[in-house]
């Protein structure tokens, strides 16, 4: 795969700026006791940062459009992973409760921009932005193995430094971003033909289902685990999880070279149903969670590049931030499966989830090719 030497700059910087940021989302999770203990918080409270850093990736991701067309994608890159370093480096060294959680808004609101930016900007590409996005992707996946590892690593009973470490990550990241080549702010994109909005609502709801899909299993893989092999061997199989994750979006990229996005896609949710279903079984549900998770893994860069290939590229913040969505709603979904009933309902509604993915998928596959040739209106 041979590319231009104005691109590769930015699918390295692409794919270390998605490494950093995987390494924070999964700092929440392992440093949560320690957060407890610092901060004197209860477990509902606790939960709360994570929720925070979500609203402001969402928000990002909303106002990314007209961001990147007012500043270019090289100073949104870098605004954004200095709100990541800044915000990082601030919930390492808070006092407070408080500011600890506008710290984390913070670094959330970077998240956002750099997911935005990036995927956009390699959207774009022509033909091969779905190797590009699998291959840049899969970093995300590494920095989520690498998070927990962290925190193990640097065990001294403080939530200090985890964060700084993250946070000075991303200011050497920012460094390198500085050198990218200067793109110039263009004018805001006007989608007005009626059936570009429609396959916009439809690949957010195709987004929104499947980060539930993948934030669900991850999430809650633990807690359906735990009754057969115990709460600490089954929160350590999350990290085997994520580096399936991982691998299965670098098997993507030779995959997206070979079929079109609208094969792979709608294919991988069909193993991940079969998967899913799986989990239900004692014997299998292990290495089904870690089968989910590799056939998971290819779904989102794909589709991002499905979008690109019909949509305008400078549109598709919009429907990342239906994928933003899905991971809060599958909190209290999954939640009040699990209390009214057992544990037993996880894989089904991880069922229910892979096959609404490829439902939606299909749709979109019948809508495209009922709509033929690309309308200029949707440029």
């Amino acid at each position: 795969m041979a590319f231009s030497g104005r691109e590769i700059p930015l699918h390295v910087v692409g794919a270390v700026a998605f490494a950093v940021q995987g390494m924070y989302i999964s700092l929440y999770g392992p440093i949560y006791p320690r957060l407890l203990e610092h901060f004197d918080l209860t477990q509902a409270q606790v939960g709360w940062i994570a929720g925070v850093s979500f609203l402001g990736s969402s928000s990002a991701m909303l106002g990314a459009t007209w961001l990147m067309g007012y500043f270019g994608v090289r100073r949104m890159l870098s605004i954004s992973l200095l709100h990541v370093g800044i915000g990082a480096v601030g919930v390492g060294f808070s006092p407070g409760w408080t500011l600890a959680l506008l710290s984390a808004l913070v670094a959330g609101l970077g998240i956002g921009g750099v997911s935005s930016a990036i995927n956009v900007s390699l959207a774009s590409l022509p033909e091969r932005s779905a190797p590009v996005l699998n291959m840049v992707n899969a970093m995300f996946g590494l920095g989520c193995v690498l998070g927990p590892l962290l925190v193990a690593a640097l065990s001294s009973g403080t939530t200090r430094w985890p964060f700084v470490v993250v946070g000075l990550l991303a200011f050497v990241v920012l460094v390198c971003a500085r050198g990218l080549p200067r793109t110039a702010p263009t004018t805001a994109p006007r989608d007005t033909v009626p059936r570009a909005k429609r396959g916009i609502t439809l690949f957010t709801l195709l987004l929104f289902l499947y980060v539930m899909t993948e934030v669900g299993a991850a999430s809650w893989m633990t807690t359906h685990l735990a009754p057969q092999l115990g709460a600490r061997n089954a929160a350590a199989l999350v990290s085997g999880f994520w580096l399936a994750f991982m691998l299965g979006r670098f098997a993507g990229a030779p995959l997206t070279a070979k079929f079109p996005p609208q094969v792979l896609v709608p294919a991988a949710a069909v193993l991940a149903i079969g998967a899913a279903a799986l989990t239900s079984l004692p014997d299998l549900r292990v290495a089904a969670y870690m089968l989910l998770g590799l056939v998971l893994a290819p779904v989102f860069p794909t589709t991002v590049a499905w979008y690109g290939q019909h949509l305008t590229p400078r549109r598709l913040p919009i429907a990342m931030t239906g994928g933003t969505m899905g991971a809060v709603a599958i909190q209290p979904l999954m939640g009040l499966a699990v209390s009214s009933s057992s544990v037993s309902a996880i894989p089904v509604v991880l069922l229910v989830l892979a096959g609404c993915v490829l439902a939606v998928s299909i749709w979109i596959r019948m809508f495209q090719g009922a709509r033929g040739a690309p309308q200029a209106g949707a440029r």
